[in-house]
């Protein structure tokens, strides 16, 4: 096989003995991702190690499967198994055929009844997240993959690279992650102890904004400004976007409030409440002309 290298893995390489490296799909600040087959069954997987050989790195990865080992539901990406020795650090993870939703949304515009459908299977897998204690802290269309089932697409939310858990809880103090065109405001403040799962909510009702409108409720902006425009001034309305109206703007107020105590208690009763205001039949959402989010992670001073 040919052996091109990606990170410390290479094409035809095997990892842990197990699995046969067959591509590499990415490589970011979060950590190095292979498409991968599992030799015992053929079963296709992704791979994912970490981008450095510190501890930092291996705890991230650790975090990361405990997040994912903890949750069970069909719109979230299931862990196969994850494996820490002296020699090796990965985790594997169920491997999806699928657009991401950023994608999706930039090459077409979906039918309305479609984007609803999607927002509900986001909203149930964010409300089993929430109740095991694991908030997301990503949850943008590119961390969406629409994953095919025959004739039938599934949204299912991936990477939990950045998640915390009631088991492996977040560093307190001030450190920005995440990506600001869908960041709440309390995650732009870059305060942990007030990130939690209303900001996952949050996060959801911009990707439920830009689903129905095709544009995010923030103008595009250089990074600085754009947080700073998150935390100072309210988002725009649907009813500025598209066609919608006010009672529409009610739903996202509540949806996108500052103070996360007055957003809904739950995903669902927030999907559930655009549901009952967005009418769904013969009609499409607004094509998304925007690029993908940049991630970001650095301290605030």
């Amino acid at each position: 096989m040919t052996e091109t290298m990606f990170g410390g893995l290479a094409s035809g390489q095997l990892c842990a003995g197990r699995y046969r490296i067959e591509a590499p799909l990415a490589q970011g600040g979060m950590g190095q991702l292979f498409h991968a087959v599992r030799l015992r069954d053929g079963r296709r997987v992704v791979v994912k190690c970490p981008s450095g050989s510190g501890a930092p790195d291996r705890a991230q990865l650790r975090a990361e499967a405990a997040a994912l080992g903890s949750l069970a539901h069909s719109s979230i990406v299931r862990l196969v198994e994850f494996e820490e020795s002296e020699a090796s650090c990965f985790l594997a993870m169920e491997s999806l055929d699928g657009d991401d939703l950023g994608v999706r949304m930039r090459r077409e515009a979906l039918p309305i009844r479609v984007a609803l459908r999607f927002l509900e299977e986001l909203a149930s897998a964010l409300d089993h997240m929430h109740a095991r204690g694991v908030v997301h802290r990503d949850v943008k269309p590119a961390n969406v993959v629409l994953a095919r089932c025959g004739s039938f697409e599934r949204a299912v939310l991936v990477d939990f690279g950045l998640a915390s858990s009631a088991a492996v809880p977040r560093t307190a103090g001030r450190f920005l992650c995440g990506t600001p065109a869908y960041m709440a405001p309390e995650q732009a403040h870059g305060i942990e102890r007030a990130i939690g799962p209303a900001t996952d909510r949050y996060a959801l009702a911009t990707i439920a904004l830009e689903l129905l409108t095709g544009r995010r409720p923030y103008p595009s902006l250089p990074v600085s400004e754009l947080i700073a425009a998150i935390v100072e001034t309210p988002p725009r309305r649907p009813s500025q976007l598209g066609d919608f109206d006010a009672t529409v703007d009610a739903v996202f107020a509540r949806a996108m409030a500052r103070d996360p105590a007055r957003r809904h208690g739950s995903a669902l009763d927030m999907v559930r409440a655009i549901q009952a205001v967005v009418p769904a039949r013969n009609r499409r959402c607004g094509r998304a002309a925007w690029q993908a989010a940049p991630t970001l992670e650095a301290a605030v001073a």
